[in-house]
C-alpha cells in the first residue's frame, strides 16, 4: 500500500482491489395497494438481517410501509458470493 494513500474506513480492500460497494432494493406492491402489515416488515426485517449475516454484509437500513419497502445494504466482494446476495428478492 502506497505511504501516501490513507485507507478510508468505509472503502473495503482486498488482495488487487479496492471497492465500496452498496445494494438498495425496493420492493413495491401492484398499483401501490396495502398488502404489507407490521408483522410482516418484522419478520422481513428479521430474516433480511439473517441473510445479511450469512453473506457477510451490513445492513444500513430498513424501512417499510403497507405498500412499499426498502432495503439498503453495504457489501464485500471477498466472500466470492456477492450475486448471491439477492437471494433477498426471492423471500417473497
Amino acid at each position: 500500500m502506497s505511504p501516501r494513500w490513507n485507507p478510508h474506513p468505509g472503502v473495503r480492500t482486498g488482495r488487487h482491489v479496492v471497492h465500496n460497494l452498496h445494494v438498495h432494493l425496493a420492493f413495491v406492491t401492484k398499483y401501490r395497494r396495502k398488502a404489507f402489515t407490521d408483522e410482516m416488515l418484522t419478520r422481513h426485517e428479521k430474516t433480511t438481517r439473517e441473510v445479511c449475516a450469512d453473506f457477510e454484509a451490513d445492513l444500513k437500513q430498513f424501512n417499510g410501509d403497507a405498500d412499499h419497502l426498502s432495503v439498503s445494504q453495504s457489501t464485500s466482494q471477498t466472500s466470492g458470493r456477492c450475486h448471491d446476495q439477492f437471494s433477498l428478492s426471492e423471500q417473497f
